[in-house]
């Protein structure tokens, strides 16, 4: 593969991963940018030194921010899970409620 065919690329699975991250997919966007590297690993050979450099501090940059919104996006995840736990867990602890004779809830 030709530099300039490895920086198009490389390029292309970057931008993927930005729509992904503004799309609200964290999670794919950290696969295509990891992907991005697997990619630039395997395609080296033969391409400038200090090309490969660079394309490797863009996609490093890259991984780590989309590491960062995907634990983000995990971390809001997991607040949402507890909350509904412990709004379940006091509904239970309430025990039901009476209805009235027209199958409302009455309070």
């Amino acid at each position: 593969m030709t530099d300039d065919e490895t920086v198009d690329r490389i390029d292309m699975l970057l931008e993927e991963a930005a729509a992904f991250a503004r799309g609200g997919e964290p999670l794919e966007a950290l696969a295509r940018a990891r992907f991005a590297s697997e990619v630039l690993a395997r395609e080296t050979n033969g391409i400038d030194v200090a090309l490969v450099e660079r394309l490797r501090a863009r996609v490093v940059f890259a991984t780590e921010r989309h590491q960062q919104l995907a634990s983000a996006w995990q971390r809001e995840n997991a607040a949402r899970h507890d909350h509904f736990l412990a709004r379940e867990a006091w509904a239970i602890a309430r025990g039901p409620r009476s209805t009235d004779e027209h199958g409302a809830n009455s309070r």
